[in-house]
């Protein structure tokens, strides 16, 4: 297999930057293209592209964003420190910094470039310190919205991902613990729904990204309506419906076993990638015991 080939395929597929050309390649994949044909069909080239731009803008603008600040902010919000490191490595590395370098589409292409020169040293930092160091959580999050195409995409990168750490030595990345402390906050007065709801959503906080169509489908698993809007509005408001619907001890024990299918996922496939879930158990585990205390305060 050619790594660097592989790559220059998936690093425009991901980052959205979609066309002809590429729709074409993807056909003619020995690993993609059955399942691209198979989801998308065999019409005409230009209607398929449009089907794969709608699938990606909905996978990665509207569910799971494949930004890297994401994961590490305790705000779950884009740009900050992260992006600032990875623009300046662009720039170190002589290549132009990006808009958006914390972007997974936006890695790729630096690791491609990485390879090409390689240069092993640099690319042990960027693809331990600043892709496996939070590419996981964000896979997890996608994969289970069940995309007949894109889930095998990632599967293929993951693969991709693993031959080329075999090359290089692997580092463990030391991500620093947010500021917040959601169970020692969740003992003063006035925290509500809302701050409970806000590191819920946080994967630094809590471990998990959770996406709207996931907090829906808690809302028909438990017969409650849960609205429109984001992530960041639906949460909220499905605690607030629970107490109306006197339904807050069954939405807590769903919640607490989606975290628990987090962890459980997690600890499965650490072994096989060391160092990438360290963090992100420990603050799965953590979110687990806030859902835990909550319950146990009713």
């Amino acid at each position: 297999m050619d790594l660097l080939a592989e790559l220059r395929l998936l690093q425009p597929l991901l980052a959205g930057e979609l066309d002809l050309g590429l729709v074409t390649l993807l056909e003619g994949h020995p690993h993609l293209g059955p399942v691209f044909l198979a989801h998308y069909g065999k019409g005409p080239l230009a209607s398929k592209l449009d089907s794969l731009a709608a699938d990606h803008y909905h996978l990665f603008s509207l569910e799971v964003f494949p930004y890297g600040t994401v994961f590490f902010n305790e705000n779950a919000h884009l740009g900050g420190p992260f992006a600032g490191h990875l623009a300046q490595l662009f720039a170190e590395v002589g290549l132009e910094a990006p808009s958006e370098p914390d972007h997974l589409g936006r890695l790729l292409s630096l690791v491609g470039f990485l390879v090409k020169e390689n240069r092993k040293e640099t690319l042990a930092e960027v693809l331990y310190l600043d892709l496996l160091s939070w590419y996981f959580p964000f896979v997890e999050a996608v994969k289970r919205l069940g995309h007949p195409f894109f889930n095998p995409v990632l599967d293929h990168l993951t693969s991709l991902l693993g031959s080329l750490r075999a090359d290089v030595a692997p580092l463990k990345p030391e991500i620093p613990k947010p500021e917040i402390d959601p169970l020692a906050l969740l003992e003063q007065e006035g925290t509500g729904f809302k701050q409970i709801s806000e590191w819920l959503l946080a994967p630094a906080v809590c471990g998990v990204y959770l996406g709207r169509t996931e907090i829906k489908e808690l809302g028909d698993q438990l017969e409650m309506p849960t609205g429109f809007g984001t992530r960041t509005m639906l949460l909220p408001q499905m605690f607030y419906t629970a107490v109306d619907y006197e339904r807050l001890p069954e939405l807590l024990a769903a919640l607490e076993a989606l975290f628990r299918s987090y962890l459980l996922s997690y600890q499965a496939q650490a072994p096989a990638w060391p160092f990438a879930f360290d963090y992100w158990i420990s603050r799965t585990e953590i979110g687990l015991s806030l859902l835990e205390r909550i319950k146990s305060g009713l």
